[in-house]
């Protein structure tokens, strides 16, 4: 059985995931952009979720 680790950044701008192999070597590794945010009442950050 193959052990890999799963790195997951979620930020304000993007998504962003890595898979690692146990000595460290990345595998893959992808980014998917949010679409920009706006501060809503009380400049609270939100983003759209309609086109999800």
């Amino acid at each position: 059985m193959s052990q890999y680790i799963l790195a997951i950044d979620q930020g304000t701008q993007s998504n962003k995931i890595t898979i690692f192999d146990l000595q460290g070597k990345i595998l893959c590794s992808h980014s998917q952009s949010l679409r920009p945010f706006h501060l809503g009442p009380n400049k609270v950050v939100e983003h759209p979720d309609d086109d999800l």
